[in-house]
């Protein structure tokens, strides 16, 4: 199973267009890697100890440390101090649509 749908929706949101393939596919392959190293872990842990217990103990622990990282995560209000954000020419207002146009020194 891959990262849910409405999750990809909101990277687009958040970041500029010439980033958000790759931050979609950034998190796409994370989501491929857990799901492999879920479980070979609980295969493994299966293993050890001949239970499945040990392997929902590590789960539930895995699922409550990633929601006490969801409330430690806050979003940027500010810029950093000494950096600009990035702003895109269709934010400035220029008009980006007709890039090629021939200009009055071209001719």
């Amino acid at each position: 199973m891959t990262t849910p749908l409405p999750f990809f929706a909101i990277i687009p949101e958040l970041l500029p267009r010439n980033v958000a393939g790759g931050a979609i596919a950034l998190v796409n392959s994370f989501g491929a890697l857990g799901g492999f190293l879920g479980a070979y872990g609980v295969g493994y842990l299966n293993g050890l100890t001949g239970n499945p217990a040990a392997s929902y103990i590590a789960m539930g622990g895995s699922l409550l440390a990633a929601a006490v990282l969801t409330l430690f995560v806050r979003p940027a209000t500010e810029k950093a101090p000494g950096r600009q954000a990035a702003v895109s020419p269709r934010a400035e207002g220029y008009d980006v649509s007709n890039r090629h146009a021939s200009t009055a020194h071209d001719s």
